[in-house]
């Protein structure tokens, strides 16, 4: 089966989007379950890394050329 550029764009915006998703979880149990610093900063950090895996999508508009 041959997958033209527009399935695989559906398919990498949803292996991204499950990316983020998952991020976003984990993001939340850290948070959930250990409330020191270290579990603060590593949720902070999951949370860019969601937040960059978005901003880099295809599609997704550039503040500069």
């Amino acid at each position: 089966m041959i997958v033209g550029s527009a399935g695989l764009m559906a398919i990498e915006l949803g292996c991204r989007g499950a990316a983020v998703g998952l991020s976003l979880l984990i993001a939340g149990v850290l948070l959930r379950d250990r409330g020191d610093m270290a579990a603060r900063l590593s949720a902070a950090l999951v949370v860019a890394v969601a937040a960059s895996a978005v901003s880099e999508a295809p599609g997704f508009p550039r503040p500069w050329p």
